[in-house]
């Protein structure tokens, strides 16, 4: 269970939103998140930092970012402004130690040469919903037809016009197989693709 560690500090201004797990390649991370009625910088400011190992601040875009080691937990704080003089607040928790979970596998055999570069999944109320960034051969207009074609043998179906119809526009593209929906959006990375999948089962 994530200890409230931000609440202890901040009991005025800082309220709970929601509470999320998420499993990246395989690391289960758990999240909290919050509102707070003051600035990023003070949030972070006020944030304990005594009696821990490697306490390392950063920014990343509009996040202020502050990561602490405490004996085999990772734990990371983030904060941005949310346009009314508050923050977002975003309370992460990995444990260094736990055994990876296994990973979930793509839902179609990928093309030759092809690479998963990243798995993301959570596990949500109405079913399991997993992203996968995957390197793929070629550019997108070698890259699609392909993979439109190992969709198409496991099961899945176009949704819409912008299946597997040859053009490149960008944004998503929607594939069906019973009650499971695939989104799949296809980008040029350097002479190949990548393609950015989210892959979502509801539960029975």
């Amino acid at each position: 269970m994530l200890r409230l560690a931000l609440l202890a500090v901040l009991p005025a201004g800082v309220f709970a939103l929601g509470h999320d797990r998420a499993v990246v390649d395989g690391m289960t991370i758990e999240l909290r998140r919050y509102r707070a009625s003051m600035p990023p910088a003070e949030v972070l400011a006020r944030w304990p930092l005594e009696g821990t190992a490697g306490p390392e601040r950063r920014s990343a875009g509009d996040w202020l970012v502050v990561s602490r080691l405490q004996g085999r937990l990772q734990e990371t704080l983030q904060a941005r402004p949310d346009g009314a003089g508050g923050s977002e607040v975003l309370l992460s928790r990995v444990d260094l130690r736990a055994p990876l979970a296994a990973l979930v596998p793509p839902p179609f055999t990928l093309p030759a040469g092809s690479s998963v570069l990243r798995t993301i999944g959570f596990e949500e109320a109405a079913g399991r919903a997993t992203q996968f960034v995957i390197s793929l051969p070629g550019r997108p207009g070698h890259a699609l037809p392909i993979l439109c074609a190992r969709l198409l043998e496991r099961g899945w179906r176009p949704s819409g016009s912008r299946g597997c119809d040859g053009s490149l526009p960008t944004g998503p593209r929607w594939f069906l197989r019973g009650g499971e929906t695939l989104a799949v959006d296809l980008r040029v990375d350097g002479a190949r693709s990548r393609a950015v999948i989210g892959h979502v089962v509801p539960r029975p």
